[in-house]
């Protein structure tokens, strides 16, 4: 598989978050070398996967699903959007960036 292939597709440490992500954010090596230091790892040096140890991080300090991705979302300059999927509860959200469409979480249904 092409590594430099848009979308990606990457997961948390613990496998509950996934995280599909076209493109990446300014600003993603400091956040990256913090979640190092509390213990993550990283596999890739994907955004898509940088989002997964953010929302996994925010859910250690609040099950609320939606309120851990917007805590990723915002620590993102420049992100896109992108999908997050809670394989424990099974919800999908989409979330939109401030430079999107002024920082939005939807949730995605069948």
């Amino acid at each position: 598989m092409n590594a430099m292939r848009q979308p990606r597709l990457d997961t948390d440490c613990t496998g509950r978050i996934t995280v599909v992500a076209d493109g990446s954010s300014a600003g993603t090596d400091e956040r990256r070398a913090v979640l190092v230091d509390l213990g993550h790892a990283f596999v890739t040096t994907d955004d898509a996967e940088l989002v997964a140890h953010l929302v996994e991080r925010a859910l250690a300090v609040d099950q609320d699903f939606v309120a851990a991705v917007r805590v990723a979302m915002v620590q993102l300059a420049g992100a896109r959007p992108f999908v997050v999927l809670d394989a424990e509860s099974g919800r999908l959200l989409l979330a939109e960036p401030a430079a999107w469409s002024g920082g939005v979480v939807r949730e995605l249904t069948a």
